[in-house]
């Protein structure tokens, strides 16, 4: 009866705290939404004016920019469209140091049938709004022409030395002025010697510099030469012409005023320097068309001010109801995780998003959990192995030189034993088998001290080109006896990388091996470095027999070998640990019946060796 009564108090009193704090998350949720939301639609309304008149300052401010940038663009590849035909072009130099010889006159430049092809060909591929190409002697004077001037032989109409544009005015004040640009030509020495000019005719100038509008909004520019003389309208009015000073009351770059413009329209203009021309822009927008879309946006902003006051409402009422007892729980469970509690979960079997947040949460604690184990568990494999390893080493190396001496014992006592017997054909094939085993044990042993006790590269600049050379060279007599081709390709030229040139064709020499002993008589191995953006990859690519798919994620293991008169399996395990300590990658492409590839890549810069661990998977036949 007791236990009863406290665990009904206990409840209501959990449920009191959890009502009062509904009650004042929803008082404080609807002070701090409607509150605000009366307050802003209140203040709102009296500065409607400034806040429409600061979004068309920043309107003008960025119509105005853009077509600057516009402008500047359209100006900046048509010169370097000239400049790039101009440089470095053997063509055109030539015709010019002919002209330059036999004196100025289009009749001087040898082949200019040929030349002005050329310059056609070049302004159809290439040149923009070009109509014409013009190629100049030093005097400016006319040699080829694409257009129908072609034999003209007076100086070029538009001015050369500030900064290869001007203007050609036209005598219709209603038309444009046609655009001029030249770019100097310069011989092999880096002295001038003519010129290549391009021509926009004044009907094509509209179009020329017309920025593509985005938008609604009614923006007027103008744009004007150094003597505020109008070379663009984007809407010319009718008492407008090309001929007359522009008149407006912006004096200086960068300046903003709001005026009444001379065809009586109230516009806010910006003023704004052409970057790295001697033109200016007049930017206008009318405000009236500017601030009524602003002033209608307001007011329909009031209309749904009260609705929205109705729905912030309902909100805290839901959420107040809905969200903190949930959100109580949950925390508690996050603390009791952030504690270590791996077992903490969270009791809501709600199914809104509250509900899937909880569900979540004991998933991430029910994955947690099992990650730890598994986290635990691999760390003490881990840890058994790298002891094994560690034994197998010590083992390899201590095994290895007592296998070497007697080795060396034995191969010295079969020498003796050949120069004291002398010729004998029953005995010298018995003597050449035991001295083959006998290099075979060698071989095995010099692999396994290689890999038991890895030396250490001594980093140096390396030409990869002659360490290729020298190990394709030390092995062609290995191929040719085989029968296979060894096909070696350099690339002139190639950047020197930090590596130590001994190991390195070590490796290389390993993989070579492998190649020779997989490709069968009348294959070919090809072995081409390349330079990539990551440093230097030595290609090494056969016709052999390939690797089975499912033993590709072996052949790198210590001791495995695909080879079916067997070897010591350690040759690349050893190429790769080289490899690793000069920071590259050993990687292996591989189709059973068509061949092998495999890619030594070493990296460009500087880099740190690697850990002296052994590696113990990846890699390519042995």
């Amino acid at each position: 009866m007791d236990a009863g009564y406290r665990d009904s108090e206990t409840a209501s009193a959990s449920s009191g705290r959890e009502s009062k704090l509904g009650r004042r998350l929803m008082g404080w949720f609807l002070a701090l939404s409607l509150v605000p939301l009366l307050i802003s639609n209140g203040v709102g309304y009296i500065r409607s004016q400034r806040i429409a008149e600061g979004l068309l300052e920043r309107s003008l401010d960025v119509a105005s920019l853009l077509q600057v940038l516009h402008v500047q663009n359209r100006m900046d590849r048509h010169r370097v469209f000239l400049e790039a035909v101009a440089a470095g072009n053997e063509f055109l130099r030539a015709g010019l140091r002919r002209a330059e010889g036999a004196g100025a006159g289009m009749a001087s430049v040898a082949d200019r049938d040929a030349v002005e092809d050329y310059l056609r060909r070049q302004r159809a591929e290439g040149g923009g709004s070009f109509r014409e190409l013009y190629l100049l002697d030093r005097d400016g004077h006319f040699l080829v022409s694409t257009g129908a001037d072609s034999t003209a032989s007076g100086p070029y109409p538009c001015d050369r030395q500030t900064g290869g544009v001007s203007w050609l005015r036209s005598p219709d004040p209603a038309r444009p002025p046609a655009l001029c640009i030249a770019v100097p030509v310069t011989g092999a020495d880096g002295q001038r010697i003519g010129f290549l000019g391009g021509f926009v005719p004044s009907r094509d100038m509209e179009d020329f510099l017309r920025f593509p509008q985005q938008s609604d909004e009614h923006i007027r520019t103008i744009l004007l030469d150094q003597n505020d003389r109008p070379i663009y309208f984007s809407e010319r009015g009718t008492d407008e012409s090309y001929a007359s000073v522009f008149d407006t009351p912006l004096e200086e770059p960068n300046d903003r005023a709001r005026y009444v413009n001379h065809l009586g329209v109230d516009v806010a203009g910006r003023l704004l320097q052409v970057p790295g021309l001697s033109w200016t822009q007049v930017t206008e927008v009318p405000q009236e068309e500017a601030l009524s879309a602003l002033r209608s946006l307001g007011r329909t902003s009031m209309y749904f001010a009260g609705f929205l006051a109705l729905v912030l409402v309902a909100a805290a009422w839901f959420v107040s109801r809905g969200i903190v007892a949930p959100i109580g729980r949950l925390v508690s469970a996050t603390r009791r995780l952030g504690s270590g509690d791996l077992e903490a979960r969270v009791d809501n079997p709600g199914r809104d998003e509250v509900g899937e947040l909880a569900r979540s949460f004991n998933d991430m604690a029910e994955g947690l959990a099992e990650a730890s184990a598994r986290v635990t568990e691999l760390h003490r494999k881990e840890i058994a192995r790298a002891q094994h390893l560690a034994s197998v080493g010590e083992l390899a190396s201590g095994l290895a030189h007592e296998i070497k001496n007697p080795v060396v014992a034995i191969t010295h006592g079969l020498d003796l034993v050949r120069r004291r017997v002398g010729p004998n054909p029953a005995v010298d094939p018995i003597l050449e088998e035991v001295t083959r085993e006998l290099r075979r044990i060698g071989t095995a042993v010099r692999d396994l001290l290689s890999f038991a006790r890895p030396a250490s590269p001594t980093l140096a600049p390396t030409d990869v080109n002659v360490v290729v050379e020298r190990a394709c060279r030390l092995l062609e007599p290995s191929a040719d006896r085989r029968g296979v081709s060894l096909h070696v390709s350099s690339v002139p030229g190639m950047p020197t990388v930090p590596a130590d040139a001994t190991l390195l064709q070590q490796a290389l020499v390993n993989v070579i091996l492998n190649a020779i002993e997989a490709t069968p008589a009348g294959g070919e191995i090809r072995v081409f470095p390349d330079a990539t953006e990551l440093g230097i990859a030595i290609r090494v690519s056969d016709t052999g027999a390939g690797i089975p798919r499912d033993q590709l994620d072996q052949v790198f293991k210590p001791f495995f070998t695909t080879r079916p008169q067997g070897g010591t399996g350690l040759g690349l395990s050893i190429t790769r640990e080289i490899v690793e300590r000069h920071g590259g990658t050993v990687t292996i492409d591989s189709l059973e019946a068509v061949g092998t590839t495999v890619e030594i890549m070493i990296p460009a810069g500087e880099r740190p060796p690697t850990p002296e661990n052994p590696s113990e998977d990846g890699g390519i036949q042995q």
